[in-house]
């Protein structure tokens, strides 16, 4: 249901077209902008870490998000109601009407000559804003900085979804069904879940879609739920895996939290679509999709990280239980268990989530390329959305198609240089330069800037230093003559 406002001015009449979804729709809207990938990292996180730190570092980077998605609805807040006065003259009507109706295409325009008046239906879709427009509101240059690493943050991300999912539905077919196939069925999969986010791409206004929302939440939900019961299912396979529990903060783990916390590129447009925009509801999504994201991650992490023990594989758990070799699925399979199931089970509810961010992250980079003056000339919007969809999916495809790229630099490559700053850097940055504009060098300037600094250089740090780390003992004199010395008494 929708509202028309009519307004009178001029001798034109205006319908101006409003509406918009609740807080729980907003905050599953965010949720599934938050239940991505990262989420089954979260396992190996809390297995290196350790429950109580991991859980203190996953708090730690879950309130900062909180406050940077606050921070982003409480400029989105501002900037409309800076607006709304810039054009309050132009929008005073001398008569104004309300009616309801149904309409599913909020950017219809019909326009009609009538006794030498002109009507014309419009939508909120004129005035939305964006993130970028945020960016550009304050300094221009900023906000096509921001536009390009919205772009490539959000391609990267599609692309990674789009490689993991496809390794893990070949992984699910096993060794014998792709020996006999003769062919690496990865590439078939790539194509197919390439069409299908090319075809859930096609939505313009994605956030409104409910249901879709909905289903990304409700296969999150029955992972955790499913991993929680295994811990109590698997005593047996559970009990030969013991946890130690010294353990210290990590750079890599803080790294997957902050990418698996990730949704700012897309908190601005939500914030377009809530019905309710006041202070209250802003603050209560904010808090109620970061707490969520914790709790959720907890829940894998723990259960996960409780299952496998420190002998828990380097890789996420949805690879693990799609993989027919893993030590737990060779356990259900050899105690002819009837939770087998769940090594296709686990896997599928996963690609299903996935599937869904990766059409949601698709949505960001459309919603960039849309305003690049090349695609600009294409008049109308279904055709610009297809295009845009069908050229970035083709791009992404073909990239895909060499599976050479390993999954570990692209996901450290994302979490560092691309999530970290668009999650905190430039929110903090925005805030920082309104209060510089404003004169207030108060608690929030200082803040701002602190926090700044501590994503720019967590940015840098933590990418390079393990890096280097690994690099140096590989060189190590030392450790090569003990290896040698090893391989020598060995033999």
């Amino acid at each position: 249901m929708f509202r028309l406002k009519i307004y009178f001015k001029d001798g034109i009449i205006t319908l101006k077209m409003s509406g918009g979804i609740s807080v729980f729709s907003s905050i599953t809207a965010m949720w599934s902008t938050l239940f991505g990938v990262g989420m089954y990292f979260t396992p190996k996180a809390f297995a290196k870490s350790g429950i109580l730190y991991a859980s203190l570092q996953l708090l730690g980077v879950g309130g900062i998000s909180f406050i940077s998605i606050l921070v982003l609805f409480i400029l989105s807040y501002e900037e409309i109601i800076r607006q709304s006065e810039i054009k309050k003259e132009e929008d005073i009507p001398l008569k104004t009407y309300s009616i309801s109706i149904q309409d599913k295409d909020l950017e219809t325009e019909v326009k009609y000559a009538q006794e030498n008046q002109v009507m014309a239906v419009k939508s909120d879709d004129e005035n939305r804003l964006s993130y970028t427009g945020l960016g550009k509101s304050l300094i221009e240059w900023l906000g096509s900085v921001i536009d390009i690493m919205i772009m490539i943050t959000s391609i990267s991300t599609v692309l990674f979804f789009q490689k993991f999912i496809s390794l893990i539905s070949t992984s699910l077919l096993g060794h014998s069904v792709v020996d006999s196939i003769g062919f690496n069925p990865y590439y078939v999969f790539v194509v197919l879940y390439g069409l299908i986010i090319l075809s859930g791409g096609q939505f313009k206004n994605l956030q409104s879609i409910d249901w879709l929302s909905k289903i990304s939440f409700a296969s999150i939900a029955i992972n955790c739920l499913i991993v929680g019961v295994m811990n109590f299912v698997l005593v047996d396979f559970k009990s030969a895996h013991i946890t130690n529990p010294t353990k210290t903060v990590s750079l890599s783990v803080i790294s997957t939290f902050i990418f698996a916390m990730f949704c700012q590129n897309n908190v601005v447009e939500i914030f377009n679509d809530m019905k309710d925009k006041n202070v209250k509801n802003l603050i209560l999504v904010a808090a109620a999709a970061s707490l969520g994201a914790c709790v959720f991650y907890a829940i894998m992490g723990i259960a996960g990280s409780l299952l496998f023990g420190d002998y828990m594989p380097n890789e996420d758990i949805i690879s693990i239980l799609a993989n027919e070799n893993s030590e737990i699925v060779k356990h259900l399979f050899d105690t002819n268990s009837k939770f087998y199931c769940i090594h296709f089970i686990v896997p599928c509810f996963a690609i299903i989530g996935l599937l869904i961010s990766s059409i949601y992250q698709l949505s960001a980079v459309t919603r960039s390329l849309n305003e690049v003056k090349l695609f600009k000339k294409i008049k109308s919007k279904t055709k610009k959305q297809a295009v845009t969809t069908f050229l970035v999916i083709c791009l992404i495809t073909t990239i895909n198609m060499f599976p050479q790229m390993g999954l570990g630099l692209v996901f450290d490559i994302i979490g560092h240089f691309m999530c970290n700053p668009l999650a905190y850097a430039f929110p903090f940055g925005f805030l920082a330069i309104k209060c510089y504009n404003n004169k207030d060098y108060g608690i929030k300037f200082f803040g701002s800037l602190i926090f700044i600094i501590i994503s720019i250089s967590f940015a840098f740090v933590g990418f390079t230093y393990p890096r280097v780390l690994q690099y140096l003992t590989q060189n190590d004199p030392l450790n090569m003559t003990t290896t040698t010395v090893s391989n020598m008494t060995f033999n």
